[in-house]
């Protein structure tokens, strides 16, 4: 019989919905992830429409106000890390920005992509699209690599 994993234990009992990939972490995950996505959309927006900012740089600070909360977000809310020391915390938001970077780029060439096959006019929807693809990174990167908590085995 194979070992049980962290994830196992949470959802044993529950019937596996969606195949043990909803979890109250995962469902807090979106949730903030939602919010993160409004943060991208309302800084973008208001650069775009308000100031008349161009559309590249927009996405660039868009991006960088969501990053710093979702780091907030995610370490308080949805894996509720306690980081030990203040060098264990700096250690933790180092891997947060490096993750949040490596995501950065996807989605900032995704982005261009998408411009490129849909038009300056759909830019919305390139936003959009990438957005999926950056909560789905971002999740896997926050849970395996930067908010892993050790598990009794």
């Amino acid at each position: 019989m194979p070992k049980s994993t962290p994830d196992d234990e949470r959802t044993r009992g529950r019937g596996g919905r969606f195949f043990g990939l909803l979890t109250p972490e995962t469902a807090r995950y979106v949730i903030v992830g939602v919010l993160t996505t409004a943060v991208s959309f309302a800084v973008f927006s208001l650069l775009r429409y308000v100031f008349d900012v161009a559309s590249r740089p927009s996405q660039i600070i868009s991006i960088a106000a969501a990053i710093l909360f979702a780091y907030g977000a995610n370490k308080i809310y949805v894996f509720k890390s306690r980081a030990a020391s203040a060098g264990a915390l700096a250690a933790e938001f180092i891997k947060f920005l490096g993750g949040r970077l490596a995501a950065l780029v996807v989605e900032y060439f995704g982005f261009i992509f998408l411009l490129y096959m849909l038009g300056e006019r759909l830019e919305l929807l390139a936003k959009g699209a990438m957005q999926v693809v950056v909560l789905v990174m971002n999740y896997v990167i926050s849970r395996f690599f930067v908010f892993k908590r050790q598990y009794k085995r």
